[in-house]
């Protein structure tokens, strides 16, 4: 799965309905393995994932430990953003985190992983608040 959302500093700000398709909302992108939740298999309720957000969506004081986890652009990216540069601004980094997903039989999910990267360590904690329902067409 690779699911898409919209990002926000605070949860007081999440963002509730789908904006404007040409809206700046800031996207987040959760990926994990397909993997069925039987009943009475707990073992495959355990997924591996990766979130994957534009910096803008971290509070400025993150921004030098998420550094870290921006990965290297290729030769043919670099090469591309060199005509704009203006797409590749920090804010518009995006760091991916590896984690691991729980789910269980209420279909609750959640992640708490940390990791340690040139001798920082980030605790990246994550709970499904709720599902919205948004309008296929977006």
């Amino acid at each position: 799965y690779r699911l898409v959302g919209y990002g926000a500093p605070s949860r007081d700000e999440l963002v509730v309905s789908a904006p404007s398709p040409l809206g700046d909302a800031p996207l987040v992108w959760l990926a994990a393995a397909d993997r069925p939740t039987a009943d009475g298999n707990a073992a495959r309720r355990v997924l591996r994932g990766e979130l994957e957000f534009k910096m803008s969506v971290a509070p400025e004081q993150l921004w030098d430990i998420l550094d870290i986890f921006v990965p290297p652009l290729s030769s043919m990216d670099s090469l591309a953003l060199t005509r704009m540069p203006e797409l590749y601004t920090r804010e518009n980094r995006q760091p991916r985190l590896p984690l691991t997903l729980r789910l269980n039989g209420s279909g609750s999910v959640r992640a708490d992983t940390i990791l340690t990267r040139h001798g920082k360590t980030l605790r990246l904690s994550l709970v499904r608040l709720d599902t919205i329902s948004v309008d296929s067409r977006f």
